[in-house]
């Protein structure tokens, strides 16, 4: 397992096995959290992003927000695969 946490947002991994050496599963995802604060990271990001438009109240009306997640079951049918 691996949890990391950065300027944007916070992300876990997770393998494990099901069947041992057989099968197994892995899981991830990862969410912003600028909703919530905005890092100095997040400021500088979207002042270059925005640097060339005409938006005057960015930090009122406009938010960054994402996640993603995926999982991915991994099979080794014997142990010449």
């Amino acid at each position: 397992m691996n949890v990391g946490i950065n300027a944007l947002n916070a992300d876990l991994y997770v393998q494990m096995p099901l069947i041992k050496e057989t099968l197994g599963v892995q899981l991830s995802g990862r969410k912003s959290y600028t909703q919530w604060a905005r890092t100095p990271t997040f400021n500088q990001l979207a002042e270059k992003v925005f640097q060339n438009t005409n938006f005057d109240d960015f930090n009122d009306q406009n938010k960054f927000e994402y996640q993603d997640y995926s999982a991915k079951l991994n099979y080794k049918p014997n142990s010449k695969t």
